[in-house]
């Protein structure tokens, strides 16, 4: 009887401890933090876009509204106009990305977020936004990690929280600055 129990336990040991680590915590050295302005920040393990996200980033109205603007060999090769990193916004299990933009996929004082989910049924854009830095937070809504956004210029500064309702990345709150004097 006591052979059984320890083998129970020694299972329950392996699974749950696997399942707790599958959606609590992150790879080591996985990218949190994403800026072009700061060093700490810039992409560390870039990859390329797999096809089904390219095709998904490719359809969207802010990109599409741009290609135009791009060189004629960035529209016969749109992949080099973006940056991507895998990340995990729930579960190990489920790899997704944050794209950043490059060339006219990005603001003038700003650069472009795309947080691409991978789903069953493929891939989806579940937040678009620009600023100098994107952080994937610890905190989480729906099971998903929450996300801010930081822009500044010279006289102000503007952080956006986003919460995940099940669908998509949401506005929770700005926070805006005034850094004259």
């Amino acid at each position: 009887m006591l052979r059984y129990v320890n083998t129970a336990l020694t299972v329950a040991l392996i699974f749950g401890g696997g399942l707790c680590a599958q959606t609590r915590k992150p790879p080591v050295g996985e990218q949190l933090y994403f800026s072009e302005d700061d060093p700490a920040g810039k992409l560390r393990n870039p990859e390329p876009l797999p096809p089904e996200v390219l095709k998904v980033l490719l359809q969207q109205k802010d990109v599409r509204d741009e290609l135009p603007l791009a060189s004629p060999s960035e529209q016969a090769s749109p992949a080099q106009l973006f940056h991507a990193s895998r990340v995990h916004l729930s579960q190990l299990k489920e790899i997704d990305w944050v794209v950043t933009g490059v060339g006219p996929m990005s603001g003038a004082d700003n650069t472009w977020y795309w947080i691409v989910r991978s789903q069953e049924g493929g891939p989806t854009v579940v937040c678009f936004t620009g600023g100098n830095s994107l952080l994937l937070l610890n905190s989480r809504t729906n099971g998903f990690r929450d996300v801010e956004s930081d822009w500044s210029s010279a006289a102000e500064t503007e952080t956006t929280i986003y919460h995940f309702d099940g669908t998509h990345y949401r506005e929770l709150k700005t926070i805006r600055k005034n850094l004259a004097h």
